[in-house]
């Protein structure tokens, strides 16, 4: 049994002693990519400043444009350095998943330490926030429940204030982390206990009172990826429902009928994890009140679960 178990960790945890690699790829089974250029995403929330720093579309900033004709994506400002005494974000929702991988290409070029970009995440739909590289990061922890990275900062990498982030210069930089939950063959310890999702993750861009004439931080693009360890090990993810339409123009989705339909509890949730509607299961539910986007559905009698994501056009 030693033996059997000490053949996975060494399979999954070849790169991660290799090449300092702590992410556990698997095969993929379905991916989303987000273009950050694009304001329309219904992934990404722009923060509420009045004057907000984070922009979407082409840059000339020499420092990321490519060619003449710019480089597309979101950044701190288009045009302008980023000013100083600066503390703006976006968020970006996480639909739910098992493991899931979220990866993105970005630029920056900051004055170390004075200026930098930390990315965070949320379980709670937004309450709470905790730094990537904060007491849930489990690239220490072989196997660890919690938040694993690939290029990241390390937790030496701080701001002025102490916080762990992206700062100095960097002319493409490819990164990814997983919410990972664990495998189903082995118990996990350490870190943070995580669940299936929604999450949300922050990009948040912090400067002190020195004023700088530097490009900032600019993000290309994020995937989102469901993995599957086939062969070793069996994902359990949660079956989903034969909704339609979805996506729905009306607001209205018809839900199938269930065996013993009665004993089954809904609960749908907004992009932010906030409750919209909650009850005995239904045939129809109906959203038209509520705005375009995505929203997410649960469905249980508290054995088996179904799962999934329904469109509001």
């Amino acid at each position: 049994m030693k033996k059997i178990i000490l053949i996975c960790l060494l399979l999954f945890g070849a790169t991660f002693f290799a090449e300092g690699q702590y992410i556990f790829d698997g095969f993929p089974m379905d991916s989303t990519t987000v273009n950050l250029g694009d304001s329309a995403s219904s992934f990404l929330t722009p923060d509420s400043a009045a004057v907000p720093l984070w922009q979407n579309g082409i840059t000339y900033k020499s420092f990321f444009a490519t060619g003449s004709t710019g480089s597309l994506g979101i950044m701190t400002d288009t045009t302008l350095s980023y000013p100083p005494m600066a503390n703006n974000f976006f968020t970006l929702n996480i639909p739910i998943g098992y493991n899931v991988i979220v990866d993105f290409w970005h630029h920056y070029q900051t004055d170390s330490i004075h200026a930098g970009g930390v990315v965070e995440f949320s379980q709670d739909g937004g309450v709470t926030w905790q730094n990537i590289k904060g007491p849930c990061n489990t690239d220490s922890i072989l196997g660890g429940q919690g938040i694993l990275t690939n290029n990241f900062y390390g937790f030496n990498d701080t701001l002025f204030n102490g916080m762990p982030a992206f700062t100095g210069t960097n002319t493409g930089l490819y990164s990814r982390l997983q919410f990972f939950f664990g495998f189903p063959v082995k118990a996990t310890s350490g870190g943070c206990s995580m669940n299936s999702g929604p999450y949300f993750l922050r990009f948040r861009f912090i400067s002190d009172s020195t004023v700088d004439s530097l490009a900032g931080w600019k993000i290309d693009s994020v995937k989102i990826e469901q993995d599957l360890y086939e062969g070793i090990v069996t994902v359990q993810r949660n079956p989903k429902l034969l909704i339609s339409p979805n996506p729905s123009t009306d607001g209205l989705f018809n839900f199938p009928e269930l065996e013993n339909t009665d004993d089954y509890q809904v609960q749908i949730t907004d992009q932010l994890g906030r409750p919209v509607l909650s009850g005995k299961y239904r045939r129809v539910i109906d959203l038209s009140a509520w705005p375009a986007g995505f929203y997410y559905y649960r469905a249980t009698d508290g054995h088996t679960i179904y799962d999934g994501k329904l469109q509001r056009e």
